[in-house]
């Protein structure tokens, strides 16, 4: 899956994706979500 990086992009999915795909798909975007609204802030100390 692609998603383009400009809210006026089309993001298409093929019909080569399975629900196993999609599922996996959503997942990962899902725990992006929730990585880039996290409200505790991270910071490394390296």
């Amino acid at each position: 899956m692609y998603l383009g990086p400009s809210g006026y992009e089309v993001g298409f999915v093929s019909s080569a994706h399975t629900e196993v795909d999609l599922q996996e798909g959503v997942a990962k975007i899902c725990a992006a979500m929730d990585v880039a609204f996290a409200e505790e802030v991270v910071t490394s100390t390296v």
